[in-house]
């Protein structure tokens, strides 16, 4: 199953009655309206399970045939460790209170979330948990966000709910708003079937490498990226490549890639410069050539984690590029939950005297930049000679 990570939010726990309800009743958490809820300075996160892989969040009674998302069991959230169902969803007004007195308000800027937990199949009866997450919208969270940052000092510390719209929702759009690293959705991706789009990829499927041959996917997850995200996070816009501008006729179409995400390098300039045939350059670093630009896309974006045994350098769009890789940073710039399913795959990860590392060389940020201010002025593919490695590595 792929997980949208680190949704931003309000969570107001403790606050419901604990009762049994019908998976179609769509309770009301009135309890919570006009009453100022104190939070500790900052949002909180939660993600869930996207079974179907569209980014939308499900209530309890729609009905779905996809892995986690199936008959009566809705859409599941995970906060707190703990994995849950929405029983109901409203679109709900609020005001949040800031640390120097202001406020800002928005009708309609927010989604409040009753979470419960199922019974059985045959007695799909949702027991309310008690909590109620109340989650801004997408715009709205930004100018939350917008708000803090222009006073320094200044914090979120309450907020109020004001009303709940008489429409009450039955799925609703997710995204997350933290630093990403990996493919967008629609790369084509070399396996042992042939290619397929990387959100047409699961656990076990056998994935094209460089140095391993075809090796099984043991993790993959996705992060969700709205326009109003990457207009309040710039660093969140994906880098696209263009078709043929790392030579050799790669990428074989444009290849779209969070900023962070690594390509390989094979140049006459590499070995003069690193000491070495191939390194690993985050896309953001290209952007000097000719046809890598920042993609200035005003819709939502997904991206799509990949994980194997090791590190490995796989193909995108036939271009080398690299698999997620767990070193530290990137870790944690993963869900908690997230994190402990990798965990639970590869604990040796977690261990406080484990070092990854990279399946190539990886240079720091003033060397890369020399060389890709070289590499221009050469005038020479960043891949130089990749067809015939390329045919080898087909040919074994």
């Amino acid at each position: 199953m792929a997980h949208i990570f680190n949704i931003q939010t309000f969570i107001i726990r403790n606050v419901l009655p604990k009762n049994p309800v019908g998976k179609n009743d769509n309770y009301r958490p009135d309890q919570i309206l006009n009453v100022r809820q104190t939070i500790p300075g900052q949002l909180e996160r939660f993600h869930f399970g996207d079974g179907n892989r569209d980014g939308d969040l499900y209530d309890a009674e729609e009905t779905h045939n996809h892995p986690g998302e199936t008959g009566h069991l809705g859409t599941q959230v995970t906060y707190d460790g703990i994995a849950y169902f929405v029983q109901s969803m409203f679109i709900t007004s609020i005001t949040v209170h800031f640390s120097d007195g202001t406020s800002i308000t928005s009708n309609n800027g927010a989604r409040t979330f009753v979470v419960g937990r199922h019974g059985t199949s045959a007695d799909p009866v949702v027991k309310l948990k008690g909590d109620v997450i109340v989650n801004p919208t997408d715009t709205f969270r930004t100018a939350i966000l917008n708000h803090r940052d222009a006073v320094p000092g200044r914090k979120p510390v309450a907020f109020t709910v004001n009303s709940f719209s008489t429409q009450i929702l039955d799925n609703t759009t997710m995204s997350s708003q933290d630093d990403v690293f990996c493919f967008a959705s629609g790369t084509l991706i070399e396996t042992c079937s042939g290619v397929a789009s990387v959100e047409r990829l699961s656990v076990g499927d056998k994935v094209r490498t460089l140095d391993s041959g075809f090796q099984a996917i043991k993790w993959i997850g996705a992060t969700r990226v709205s326009g109003a995200d990457m207009a309040a996070n710039p660093k969140l816009r994906p880098i696209r490549i263009r078709a043929g501008a790392l030579g050799q006729g790669l990428p074989q179409r444009d290849l779209v890639v969070s900023r962070q995400h690594r390509v390989l390098a094979r140049s006459p300039l590499v070995p003069r410069m690193f000491n070495t045939s191939e390194i690993l350059v985050p896309a953001i670093k290209l952007i000097e050539l000719d046809g890598v630009e920042i993609d200035r896309i005003s819709g939502g974006i997904t991206y799509w984690h990949i994980l194997f045994d090791k590190h490995e350098v796989i193909f995108s769009e036939g271009t080398p590029t690299e698999s997620l890789f767990t070193g530290p940073e990137v870790v944690k710039g993963l869900s908690p939950a997230a994190q402990e399913e990798i965990e639970m795959l590869f604990p040796q990860l977690f261990k406080t005297d484990f070092s990854a590392s990279p399946v190539r060389q990886v240079p720091d940020g003033k060397r890369l930049n020399h060389f890709v201010l070289r590499q221009c002025h050469a005038g020479k593919p960043l891949l130089s000679g990749w067809r015939d490695i390329d045919a080898a590595v087909a040919k074994g």
